[in-house]
């Protein structure tokens, strides 16, 4: 007789799975100042060597003022501005006005030039600045790397004399970050000239020595003052061979403008002094010092 067979249990399987996971971890934080110091070439005026320095000097102060003061980066920023303000300076110095022809020196002028003397501070249009004090530049200025600022007296009124950088004064020795004042800015804040130079050549600093009393400073360069040359009528100087009628933008409409080759020269001329030159010229340490 057929037999049912018996049900065949099966045993109960158990599927072990293990899940291994990795602790979390927090990020680390991002330094802000991690980031190379850069240039936004859009942004740089190319119109002229000059311009072109002085706008990569720029960009570099203001990323300098974005940054920790003594971090890496904003040491960086710093010493990249640093080394293009001194480029300025050697731009300014050593550019010899553009001239289209050489002027013709009658010969009645060119007699009078004959030597009588090669220190300019003898010249009767010598300016009356205090010399053998040790300062280079003219009386309402200081010398930092040889470089003529404002004086840090008149800048704060007295109360921090003593300058430390283009952008510091001290109120005394020991000089600390507890008793100096800082002011960042390129030919502003502290880094200017003095008022006799800015009134004619802007605010940024120069370098040491002075104008003839019939020049005014333009771009670190004398020339014979616009007002004399035009009776007045271009006072104000717009280039090293140009006179404006007005400053700042004015200076661009071609109507407020007057162009001449004889303007690009310096006053030395007739005074009998073979130390104070005729043509454009940076300024004069002759007058300064000894």
């Amino acid at each position: 007789e057929p037999t049912t067979a018996e049900p065949t249990t099966l045993a109960p399987v158990v599927v072990t799975t293990t899940v291994t996971t990795a602790p979390l971890t927090t990020p680390e934080p991002v330094d802000a100042t991690a980031v190379s110091v850069t240039v936004n070439a859009a942004a740089v005026d190319t119109s002229s060597t000059y311009s072109t320095v002085a706008t990569l000097a720029a960009q570099f102060l203001a990323q300098a003022q974005s940054l920790p003061v003594g971090s890496a980066h904003y040491t960086q920023a710093m010493t990249m501005y640093n080394k293009l303000q001194e480029k300025l300076i050697a731009l300014s110095t050593t550019a010899a006005p553009l001239t289209s022809a050489a002027p013709v020196v009658p010969a009645a002028t060119a007699a009078t030039q004959t030597s009588t003397t090669e220190d300019p501070g003898d010249s009767p249009l010598a300016p009356k600045e205090t010399v053998g004090d040790g300062n280079p530049c003219n009386d309402d200025e200081e010398s930092v790397s040889n470089v003529c600022y404002k004086k840090c007296a008149d800048l704060t009124g007295g109360s921090h004399p003593i300058r430390t950088s283009p952008f510091s004064c001290c109120a005394a020795q020991p000089c600390t970050s507890s008793n100096t004042w800082t002011h960042f800015g390129m030919c502003s804040g502290y880094d200017i000239a003095g008022d006799a130079e800015a009134s004619t050549n802007g605010k940024c600093p120069t370098t040491p020595g002075a104008c003839l009393t019939n020049e005014e400073m333009f771009g670190d360069m004398c020339y014979l003052k616009c007002s004399d040359l035009t009776n007045g009528q271009y006072p104000h100087r717009s280039a090293a061979m140009s006179c404006c009628k007005t400053t700042g933008i004015g200076c661009f409409i071609f109507s407020n403008v007057q162009t001449d080759a004889s303007y690009g020269n310096g006053g030395g001329a007739g005074d009998g002094n073979s130390g104070t030159p005729s043509s454009g010229h940076p300024p004069l340490t002759g007058v300064t010092t000894d």
